[in-house]
């Protein structure tokens, strides 16, 4: 690598030429993740409906109705709808503890992002790797990225049940400035701590805190650099779109792999510039 920061090309260049040959392997491994996790999701779900119904049955038997009475009134659509949001809760908060530990198969992906960077030969099973090294640790780290994406998300959500509940407009409206005064604080967070898991990978001695302390300090006056490089896969993000979203299959791999070069190079060029330089 060069005695600097590359540009945006040229990861990108270094990327494709690190996938040639083992995009089957990374589609592969994706496949088997992704429908891991989406199995996971629909347990889960599963699983919350029966605690929905279960909390509706018993609250109905406590008010003193009898089990045939409850069991008409469960059938009901209508009186079901009241406890709606009851369920959305429930699923809501167990979907987050299912991705904290499906986000180990993240781990799994930049392994194999890694491996491909530095030329090593990739195999499937790499993708479970989060599962069997440093659990421990690697589920804390992932319990913290997961609640900060959360907190991202949650202006959206709550401007989206706004509008799904015709509120008035300029509730609507406040939670819009609340939802873009989020964000301003949500990007440069996240961006901070984007590292942390590559960081895992390659000092497997820090502490998760650690390891997340460090992320924010490398990616000091990064952020931006970062971010472009994100924003320019947008038209190769809509072009997977129209896809159906069969072409993210190959395009994840691509911006995977470009973002551990970015990582490579952002610590070569810190230890060239700053050799005594503690990360």
């Amino acid at each position: 690598m060069e005695n600097s920061f590359l540009s945006g090309a040229a990861l990108k260049a270094k990327a494709k030429e690190a996938l040639s040959g083992k995009y089957g392997t990374f589609i592969l491994a994706t496949l088997v993740a992704g429908l891991i996790t989406m199995a996971a999701k629909y347990i889960i779900t599963f699983f919350a409906l029966i605690i929905f119904s279960m909390s509706v049955i018993m609250k109905e038997m406590l008010n003193g109705h009898t089990m045939e009475e409850v069991q008409r009134l469960t059938g009901d659509l209508v009186y079901m709808q009241g406890y709606g949001e009851w369920f959305n809760a429930v699923n809501y908060v167990l979907q987050i503890g299912v991705s904290i530990f499906t986000s180990l198969f993240n781990i799994g992906i930049i392994f194999l992002c890694l491996k491909a960077a530095c030329g090593k030969s990739l195999k499937v099973s790499d993708v479970f790797y989060g599962f069997h090294n440093q659990t421990g640790k690697s589920l804390r780290l992932t319990a913290v990225l997961v609640l900060v994406s959360q907190l991202g998300l949650l202006p959206a959500n709550f401007v989206y049940f706004l509008i799904r509940r015709d509120a008035p407009w300029i509730l609507v409206l406040i939670a819009l400035l609340l939802l873009m005064g989020c964000l301003m604080i949500y990007i440069p967070l996240n961006l901070s701590i984007s590292q942390a898991l590559l960081l895992l990978l390659d000092f497997p001695g820090y502490s998760a805190t650690e390891l997340i302390r460090r992320s924010a300090h490398i990616m000091k006056g990064q952020k931006s650099r970062l971010f472009y490089l994100q924003l320019s896969f947008l038209p190769l993000i809509f072009l997977s779109i129209l896809t159906f979203g069969i072409g993210n299959l190959w395009l994840f791999p691509y911006m995977n792999v470009t973002y551990t070069f970015f990582y490579l190079n952002l610590m070569q060029a810190r230890e060239t510039t700053s050799p005594a330089l503690t990360y």
